[in-house]
């Protein structure tokens, strides 16, 4: 379960996330289901192994980090590239303190 985070601090929606990789089909999903309303979820899959192995890879093989990677935008659940959360952290901190 996690907070949809946003650019800039205020409300926060939270998420049910559930990720299944199941290597026999090929398939990669990643489901994120609205905790205040369920008839609200986003779903992101990746179809063949070498694509699911290409997002495994860039995430480390961590769950936790595509987890943390999600982001709702404009109605579209993303998956954010790890190398930019670290940016986006400090972009958001930034604006917050000034």
């Amino acid at each position: 379960m996690r907070e949809n985070k946003v650019d800039h601090p205020g409300p926060h929606q939270r998420f049910e996330v559930v990720i299944s990789n199941d290597e026999q089909s090929e398939i990669f999903l990643v489901v994120a289901t609205n905790l205040e309303d369920t008839r609200d979820y986003f779903e992101i899959k990746v179809n063949g192994t070498d694509e699911v192995a290409k997002v495994m890879a860039k995430f480390s093989h961590s769950y936790e980090l595509i987890a943390e990677s999600l982001r709702i935008m404009n109605d579209v659940m993303v998956l954010l590239n790890p190398r930019m959360l670290t940016t986006l952290s400090s972009t958001i901190q930034n604006e917050v303190a000034s």
